[in-house]
């Protein structure tokens, strides 16, 4: 039987923009939506993405990061000590290069 094109890690890998922030889609799908809704003047855009917000911190903090703690253990929790959940960091800090 043939490798995986892609095997799972046993230590947590961060490159690119995970980098600099732990969640750069979510947060970057966020930040399109709220500017369409800012450009479109629209309240209901701007009330769509605190509530998606709402939804996305809350998953994250108690479905997604306990997962990955569990999976990535000593590796995961140095990452979240490293790096912000939310705002990111001005420079990489950690990460693989």
């Amino acid at each position: 039987m043939p490798e995986p094109a892609f095997p799972d890690p046993s230590v947590f890998i961060s490159r690119g923009p995970y980098r600099y922030v732990r969640n750069p889609m979510a947060e970057g799908g966020l930040v399109a939506l709220a500017c369409r809704g800012a450009y479109r003047l629209s309240v209901m855009i701007l009330i769509l993405v605190v509530a998606m917000g709402g939804l996305m911190h809350l998953i994250v903090v108690y479905v997604e990061e306990p997962k990955l703690q569990r999976r990535f253990g000593q590796s995961y929790r140095g990452y979240q000590n490293r790096v912000g959940r939310w705002v990111p960091t001005g420079t990489p800090r950690g990460g693989d290069p």
